[in-house]
């Protein structure tokens, strides 16, 4: 196929949106890619750069960012940019491959009456004129905008090893042979930043945020240090410049309504997490709904099978497919996940407002963790042999250690959760060998929270025999951290339990 260049000097200077003025952070990020962009890379393979990430990670702006300091390098894309914001998550609003091709050839300087009906003519026509460029010295930077989950991005990609490509993208685009950029949330100086520049460039005379920097980082924390959140927030103390940061942060601390909070107009968490919701499979979104049950800051794969109620292979296909999606992240080690803060509280609105029978589903989980730790105890700390059931679970020590390491704030949170919701039964059932080996490997402070958790629970219960062993065990935390007399204390109320039930 032959091209004839068009006249025009600059035939692909269309479209690229203007970057904010406010840009903090992924400052390594943004220099791996423009190193990527670069005409003398060393690798000219690695000229397609993809950043991924969570709803409102700040990927477009990343990418923008590097766009228009790329083309203000002189030398680097004298033929200019080609922009197309493909809409991938918004079903209104999607923009099919074939359609972006026909958008990029008519910014290339393709007449209309001159482009393809067919996709995959289109996609020769237009590899073959971004090749034509990149031979006569006018290398093109194209940069694909929100690409949906979905092998046909591959239509939009040039052939030709000098063409460069930026793309954006909420799932994981680990088919491409591009340099793989996922961002996370900011840091609380970064968000504390992004928060005070977003409001200078409206106010250049507000002094909220350099003010009151400490209540400034509790609202970056409310936010999980998500960009979009931020700067809704900057927004909103734009609409009212009396309007001091504590009466913001109040309103966020309210958990249920913080995503209701993190709105203005157009720009909404909420609705930025609502895309990529709707494109999750059936058993992908029943699964995304359950975990904000977990009541750990991370969680197993394991646990995550207990709520879901399928096998674990099933399960972790499931998180791999999420993860993907960014709306779980893979931890250290393999096989344990977390959810942004965020994208919790709205799993938890989409669980609350549907028709799972969750009950259930959380009272298999506690379960779980009973036994496991019950076993876990039992291979560590048994006076006699590991039962057979511990061996099997835990064939040595050092792997019932790892595992109640990695548990270790699960567990105390499910206790704690228990107890709070009034759960009694499982609050006490918990409160025993979670404190038993809480004071075996000398965490007496989470011991503390847990023992006194469980004699609440024990007195609404009025289970006096549980509630004597746990002022016990309390008593033996309070001595160990040198709280002598409230030890004594601890004791005395046990005793006399005891003397009680003997009559």
């Amino acid at each position: 196929m032959t091209f004839t260049l068009p006249d025009r000097p600059d035939p692909a200077l269309a479209g690229l949106p203007r970057q904010s003025a406010t840009f903090v952070g992924r400052r390594i990020q943004l220099d791996q890619a423009l190193a990527a962009l670069a005409p003398t890379a060393p690798d000219r393979t690695a000229g397609t750069v993809a950043v991924t990430g969570l709803a409102g990670m700040g990927k477009t702006e990343l990418v923008l960012q590097a766009a228009h300091r790329a083309m203000r390098e002189e030398g680097w894309f004298p033929g200019g940019v080609l922009f197309v914001d493909l809409h991938g998550y918004d079903a209104r609003r999607k923009v099919s491959p074939k359609q972006a091709l026909g958008t990029l050839l008519r910014a290339l300087g393709v007449p209309p009456q001159h482009i393809p009906p067919g996709i995959e003519e289109r996609v020769a026509v237009y590899r073959s004129a971004l090749g034509t460029l990149a031979d006569a010295g006018r290398r093109v930077l194209v940069v694909l905008d929100d690409v949906p989950a979905t092998g046909k991005i591959h239509h939009l990609l040039p052939s030709d090893r000098s063409t460069a490509t930026l793309v954006s993208s909420r799932h994981s685009l680990s088919e491409l042979d591009a340099l793989a950029l996922t961002l996370q949330e900011l840091s609380t100086c970064e968000g504390r930043e992004l928060m005070g520049d977003s409001l200078h460039a409206s106010l250049p005379d507000d002094a909220r945020v350099m003010d009151q920097p400490d209540e400034a980082d509790r609202l970056v924390t409310l936010c999980g240090g998500l960009p979009l959140a931020l700067r809704i927030l900057a927004s909103l103390l734009v609409d009212v410049p009396t309007r001091p940061l504590s009466q913001l942060r109040r309103d966020l601390e309210t958990a249920h309504s913080r995503l209701s909070v993190l709105s203005r107009e157009q720009r909404a968490v909420t609705a930025a997490f609502d895309l990529s919701y709707r494109k999750l499979t059936k058993d992908q979104a029943k699964l995304f709904r359950l975990m904000c049950l977990h009541p750990g800051p991370d969680f197993s794969t394991e646990a995550a099978a207990q709520l879901y109620g399928k096998d674990v292979k099933e399960t972790e296909q499931l998180l791999l497919d999420l993860d993907r999606r960014h709306l779980v992240a893979a931890r250290a080690p393999y096989g344990r996940w977390e959810q942004h803060s965020l994208v919790r509280l709205y799993s938890w609105e989409r669980l609350t407002s549907g028709d799972d029978s969750w009950g259930e589903c959380l009272i298999r989980l506690l379960a779980h963790m009973h036994r496991m730790t019950t076993v876990a105890y039992d291979a560590l700390f048994a006076t006699q042999a590991p039962s057979p059931q511990a061996k099997s679970v835990f064939p040595h020590r050092t792997a019932a250690l790892q595992w109640l390491e990695a548990e270790r704030h699960t567990l105390v949170a499910a206790t704690l959760w228990t107890g709070a919701a009034k759960d009694d039964l499982m609050c006490v059932a918990l409160a025993e060998p979670v404190s038993q080996i809480l004071m075996e490997m000398r965490y007496f402070e989470d011991a503390r929270g847990v023992l006194n958790a469980g004699i609440r629970s024990s007195r609404r219960r009025k289970d006096k025999f549980h509630e004597a062993s746990l002022l016990s065990s309390l008593g033996v935390t309070l001595r160990e951290m040198r709280k002598l007399r409230k030890s004594v204390r601890a004791h005395d109320r046990a005793i006399k339990i005891c003397r009680h039930l003997k009559k």
